[in-house]
């Protein structure tokens, strides 16, 4: 299946690469590079390159203009940020404009 694995580590994050076990039979889900980078993104490392590459990734793209942003939980998450003062969430805004360009859609926008 496309995509599987960005799909797979995404919701198991958590998932131990050193326990996996290459398919013999061909049948296995296909290694993605960019999901290496997941670790990063969700852990220690969730800096502009990283978020960057994260954002870059078509599945990725997919789940968050598609599902996520008409979740429960972004619209939470969203209408809590809102409530930040203006000085606050412009300085997101500006961090997200860089990675925006980047990644080539825009992940939060500024007027919402």
């Amino acid at each position: 299946m496309r995509n599987e694995e960005v799909f797979f580590k995404l919701i198991h994050n958590t998932y131990d690469e050193s326990k996996h076990t290459p398919s013999t039979d061909g049948k296995g889900m296909v290694h993605m590079p960019i999901t290496d980078l997941f670790k990063d993104v969700f852990g220690q490392h969730p800096n502009k390159k990283n978020l960057v590459k994260f954002f870059s990734c078509q599945a990725v793209k997919f789940l968050w203009e598609g599902a996520f942003q008409q979740s429960k939980e972004f619209k939470d998450w969203k209408r809590e940020f809102l409530s930040y003062p203006a000085a606050e969430r412009n300085k997101m805004f500006k961090y997200l404009l860089k990675i925006n360009k980047s990644a080539g859609f825009v992940i939060l926008k500024s007027e919402e």
